[in-house]
């Protein structure tokens, strides 16, 4: 299995390939620089793995939520890559991906993933680890108040909304409010999901944002 995966839904922005078990990978953190690095980290990847566009099964992108702007670069990316080399996608969640990441960083078996949203309010999931290792989604994933979050029964708090809102970590087991979704971290759920239900059409690489505008006044 050979997958591509991009992401450039927060501040950070990466690029990872799995080659048969084999993993590269770029991040960087450069805000509003993402349209100038992805496509050069896409070459990087591929070149260091040896590999052609040809030679992908599929494409994965972090879908949201997130920065507006940055899930529409990486939609409209990965929507021109597969429309150019006829592959299917795979949207991936970046909340899932910082759960992901609270795996592979600190072993967690279960975490909660929060991203600060503006105007007062915060995108949040828990996720618990399965028997493969791959974090999956318990409940729902939700853009609200901060008051409303609720913690499980144990897990670790990641991502910059518990930077934001630092009263909403009290009482997880650990917090990393540093980490942010990465490419990397979306290989082992895109594997999943291709693995139990395929690609998608390139016309189905479609952004979740959780909110419904871009922008709006409290009264």
């Amino acid at each position: 299995m050979k997958l591509l995966a991009i992401d450039t839904a927060t501040e950070a922005c990466s690029a990872a390939v799995w080659n048969d078990g084999e993993v590269s990978s770029r991040d960087e953190l450069a805000p509003r620089r993402h349209t100038e690095l992805l496509l050069p980290m896409i070459e990087a990847v591929m070149t260091e793995q040896g590999l052609a566009k040809h030679e992908l099964d599929a494409l994965a992108f972090g879908r949201g939520p997130g920065s507006f702007t940055g899930v529409r670069i990486a939609t409209s990316v990965i929507q021109g890559l597969a429309l150019a080399t006829g592959l299917g996608v795979v949207p991936v969640s970046t909340l899932a991906a910082m759960a992901q990441g609270a795996r592979r960083r600190h072993d967690a078996v279960a975490a909660t993933a929060c991203l600060d949203a503006r105007m007062g309010e915060i995108y949040w999931g828990n996720y618990r680890c399965d028997q493969n290792g791959v974090m999956q989604l318990a409940g729902e994933e939700l853009l609200s108040d901060p008051i409303d979050l609720v913690m499980p029964a144990r897990g670790l708090a990641v991502g910059p909304g518990f930077g934001a809102y630092p009263q909403l970590s009290a009482g997880y087991d650990g917090i990393d409010q540093t980490l942010l979704p990465s490419a990397r971290d979306m290989l082992p759920l895109a594997l999943e999901q291709y693995r139990r239900a395929g690609a998608l059409p390139a016309a189905a690489a479609l952004p979740t944002y959780l909110r419904d505008k871009v922008s709006w006044n409290k009264p």
